[in-house]
């Protein structure tokens, strides 16, 4: 959208300019959800704007970039990064206490090399059906609806900017899950949707049943 217009969206009788509220003011924030959505394609972002009822169910930021934008102290970053951390160690402490006979003995000593490297013994430790997640500090923003929350948080240029982010990522998470489900349930031959969803609590992203049936989480269900 070129600066200063607005892109006008028309159904049957109804009309919605993009860039106004419904009460003749512009949209606050817009400007920088524009620049932080650049990359887009202008049918991506008139999308995006247009999704009024989309719940977010919550926006997961870490600890760090929650106190940047002042939604915590500095100890309680300082809290849920130690937190994060003493949770990590113990599950790494686990996969090596507990699960040596999954990996050769090559690999597990790598392992035990890596043990006080967790981003890189995370990588190390996947093996088919056995997940294995360090524990990041994730802090949850509980916000819900984009359109809201930017009338909130409009005269904060960098929340505006992470709110903006988010729904963009979780929107394009939404659509490849939604299209890798429907090849599955092709495939499988499903004649009912599977619609339970979920959020991982070390990865909270939204995962589907799917995801769950790769792994050996589905207990969870």
């Amino acid at each position: 959208m070129a600066a200063g217009r607005v892109l006008a969206l028309e159904r049957g009788n109804n009309a919605v300019l993009i860039g106004y509220r419904n009460d003749g003011t512009p949209t606050p924030g817009l400007d920088t959800v524009l620049s932080t959505w650049n990359g887009l394609e202008p049918a991506a972002v008139a999308e995006l704007l247009g999704l009024v009822e989309y719940d977010l169910g919550g926006i997961y930021l870490l600890a760090p970039e929650a106190h940047h934008l002042g939604f915590i102290s500095a100890d309680q970053r300082d809290h849920l990064i130690s937190d994060a951390a003493l949770i990590t160690e113990q599950r790494i402490r686990s996969r090596l206490n507990d699960s040596k006979h999954l990996y050769d003995p090559d690999e597990y000593d790598e392992l035990v090399r890596l043990q006080h490297d967790p981003v890189a013994f995370e990588r190390a430790a996947k093996v088919p059906g056995l997940a294995f997640h360090i524990k990041r500090p994730w802090w949850r923003w509980d916000v819900h609806h984009f359109h809201p929350t930017l009338d909130a948080e409009a005269d904060d240029p960098a929340r505006v900017a992470a709110l903006s982010k988010a729904f963009s990522n979780f929107h394009r998470y939404r659509l490849e899950r939604s299209m890798e489900w429907a090849g599955k349930r092709a495939l499988a031959g499903y004649t009912r949707p599977l619609v339970h969803e979920y959020y991982d609590e070390d990865e909270p992203q939204l995962r589907t049943v799917f995801d769950l049936l790769a792994t050996d989480e589905s207990d969870d269900l």
